[in-house]
């Protein structure tokens, strides 16, 4: 985890806090860096918050799986798909699908 950027990134969230990618971001700094219990509470913000987010679907649902939390990650892929589709975002929506069709 790189402190150094996501002590800025955490800046432009207080000038912005209504910028969806800057939570994303956050949380994917966590991520990276094995903060699993402080990525996750940023992904539950960016879903609160920002539920169009389509990003936000496939790389929590696969926190949620390194997790053990297989019922919710299937959940969220799941509502990902909704949400890409929703958005016109055939990728994104053909990823989730490839994630949710890997527990079959």
């Amino acid at each position: 985890m790189n402190q150094e950027r996501l002590v800025k990134l955490q800046e432009y969230l207080q000038n912005d806090p209504t910028d969806p990618f800057l939570v994303y971001a956050i949380a994917q700094e966590y991520d990276r860096g094995g903060e699993n219990g402080l990525a996750e509470e940023w992904y539950r913000r960016l879903i609160q918050e920002h539920p169009e987010y389509v990003a936000t679907y496939y790389h929590f649902g696969k926190l949620l799986d390194r997790l053990g939390k297989t019922a919710e990650a299937i959940q969220m892929y799941e509502t990902g798909i909704k949400v890409a589709m929703k958005a016109g975002d055939r990728h994104a929506a053909g990823e989730l699908r490839e994630a949710l069709e890997s527990y079959d």
